[in-house]
C-alpha cells in the first residue's frame, strides 16, 4: 500500500523564518506524503519536501528547525518555523508520527517483498520454521 493512499493531513499556521529576508506567515501541511509549505491562505505550495528528505529536527520553545537534504544538496538545509509553544510541539509531534508511520510502511513493504521472493524460490516461513526446529533439536 503506498503512502499516497493515505490522504489524512494536519495543517498548522506558523511563521517561516528566513535568514535571507523577511519572515512570512505560512501554512504547514504534514502527512505521509511529506511536508508542504503553503501560502498563508493555503492556495499555493511554496516548498515541498518528501519525508525521506527530512534528516532531523530541533525543538526550541517557540520554534523548530527542520533539516532537509535532497539528492542535489551537498549539506542539510534548515527550515525554521516559529509559533506559540503548543503549535510548535504539535508540529514536531505530527512530523515524528508521520516519519514513524512511513518507516513502518517501508519496513512492511520490504518484508512483504522478501517473503514473496522466498516463496517464489520455494522457501518461505514453513521452511524457515523447520530449519529453526532442526537447529534447536526440537520436534515440531
Amino acid at each position: 500500500m503506498s503512502s499516497s493512499a493515505f490522504k489524512a493531513s494536519e495543517k498548522f499556521r506558523v511563521t517561516m523564518v528566513n535568514s535571507e529576508g523577511p519572515s512570512e506567515r505560512v501554512t504547514i501541511q504534514l502527512s505521509l506524503d511529506g511536508l508542504k509549505v503553503l501560502t498563508q491562505d493555503g492556495s499555493r505550495t511554496m516548498r515541498s519536501y518528501n519525508l525521506r528528505n527530512v534528516a532531523r529536527w530541533d525543538l526550541m520553545d517557540t520554534s523548530t528547525v527542520i533539516w532537509t537534504k535532497t539528492d542535489v544538496d551537498l549539506e542539510e538545509r534548515p527550515l525554521t518555523l516559529s509559533s506559540d509553544p503548543t503549535t510548535i510541539r504539535n508540529v514536531v509531534d505530527t512530523l515524528a508520527s508521520c516519519c514513524m508511520q512511513l518507516a513502518e510502511l517501508i519496513q512492511d513493504k520490504e518484508e512483504a517483498a522478501s517473503n514473496l521472493a522466498e516463496l517464489a524460490t520455494g522457501g518461505g516461513k514453513t521452511r524457515k520454521a523447520a530449519k529453526v526446529c532442526l537447529l534447536r533439536h526440537i520436534s515440531c
